[in-house]
Order: structure tokens, then sequence, then C-alpha cells
């Protein structure tokens, strides 16, 4: 009590979020005018750190020649001091080829990634503003001319107490 202060720091505190109890699936139709008609579908896009995101990808129309279709997980972290100084950093924590070859119309490609077996933290918003981490599942397409077509989906990752 007597002794006078000697420095100040900034800390902050996270609490862990409780269960997600409104956890809808994700789906969306990607188009490219006649060439391309792509339906994807995940479980959910609350996930705990250690369940599974399951999905599927359905082909209803296809005239393009896709060489390869991936799925990748990628963790964004975005440090903010100041307004002018924004730092990005982006992980790629896992990359899964579902084809190797092209898909024809009516073709269903399932996927699943186990999270438990990768190095994941929950997704932090708003954490004094300063710090902001968030998952993207990047769903794309590569055809025969290397082109590429890609979807982000983002993720919320949340813990138990």
């Amino acid at each position: 009590m007597n002794s006078p202060i000697q420095a100040d720091c900034e800390f902050a505190v996270h609490l862990p979020l409780v269960a997600i109890m409104y956890n809808q699936g994700f789906e969306i139709q990607l188009r490219i005018a006649d060439y391309l008609m792509i339906d994807v579908e995940l479980n959910k896009t609350n996930l705990h750190l250690d369940e599974c995101l399951v999905g599927k990808i359905t082909i209803d129309q296809i005239k393009l020649l896709i060489k390869r279709i991936q799925v990748s997980l990628v963790r964004r972290e975005v440090y903010c001091p100041t307004p002018e100084l924004t730092c990005t950093k982006e992980d790629v924590l896992t990359r899964v080829d579902l084809t190797n070859k092209c898909p024809k119309k009516g073709d269903m490609i399932p996927f699943k990634i186990n999270m438990a077996s990768l190095d994941l933290s929950p997704s932090l918003m708003q954490c004094n503003p300063k710090i902001v981490t968030k998952y993207v599942l990047i769903l794309s397409f590569i055809d025969e001319a290397d082109r590429s077509l890609f979807k982000p989906v983002e993720l919320n990752m949340w813990r138990k107490k």
C-alpha cells in the first residue's frame, strides 16, 4: 500500500464461450454461368476444438475440366496495436486433396477433418479490439489451365471451460 506504482501494463482476460446451442449446417451453391454448378454442405460452422467437420460437395453441372479439388483450413491472426499499423498472419493448418481427376455430373464427394489432431485455439473476435483470430475453410477448384476458383467459409471455434 505504501509503495508507489512502478509501471503500467495492459492485459486481457478471455472467457471461454459456453456451448453454442444454435448450430445449424451451412449450405451454399457455387455457380459459374452454365459451366459449373456445385452444392457444398457442412454439418456445422460452430465447432468445438475436439469435433470433426463433416461436409460433402455435390456436382450438379460441370462443363469445365477440373484437375483438382482441395479443402484447406487456414488460421488468420490480425494484430492491430494502432489504426495505422495492422499485422496479419495466415497459417495453413491442413490441406486435403479430395480428387485428382475431373468429377462427373451427379458425383458426391464427402470429406471429414478431425479438429482434435490440429493445433487450434478458440476464435477471438473482439479481444481488446487489438487481436482477432479467425478460422477459414477454403474450398478450391483448380482447372486444367491452373486457374483457381475458391470459396472461403468462416468457422467459429470454441472450447468448454
